[in-house]
């Protein structure tokens, strides 16, 4: 099984409980691949939904999620993947995840698969 990179939304759907969110990450770890969570699309999943702070740490702490930072070169990388795609600084979780799965060869789980389309148009999305 291949490990994923979660968006904002697969983070929200995650925190909600959505039985297949739930399915899907539950194989993922238990496989031992990596589910990885962009900082940014955290911070705005916290922003959208305070409430699910809770959970998305136990996703961290508890389940073993490794968070990606937004690293000063990662921050150029991801500029750049949102200047190609026109699109605008809002969508810097989205860029974030996708420059996270292009960087580690994964696909996105993603709560919206068409704003990850946009930036990412080449990734395979869950």
């Amino acid at each position: 099984m291949r490990g994923r990179v979660l968006d904002a939304g697969a983070l929200l759907k995650f925190a909600a409980g959505d039985p297949w969110t739930l399915t899907v990450l539950t194989m993922v770890l238990r496989s031992g691949a990596p589910v990885v969570i962009p900082t940014t699309a955290l911070a705005a999943a916290l922003v959208e939904r305070p409430a699910a702070g809770v959970r998305l740490h136990q996703l961290i702490a508890d389940y073993g999620a490794q968070p990606d930072d937004l690293t000063e070169p990662a921050a150029r990388r991801v500029a750049r993947l949102l200047t190609i795609a026109k699109a605008p600084a809002e969508d810097l979780p989205v860029a974030h995840a996708v420059y996270a799965a292009e960087a580690r060869d994964l696909p996105v789980y993603a709560g919206d698969p068409d704003a990850v389309r946009r930036i990412g148009p080449d990734l395979t999305i869950d």
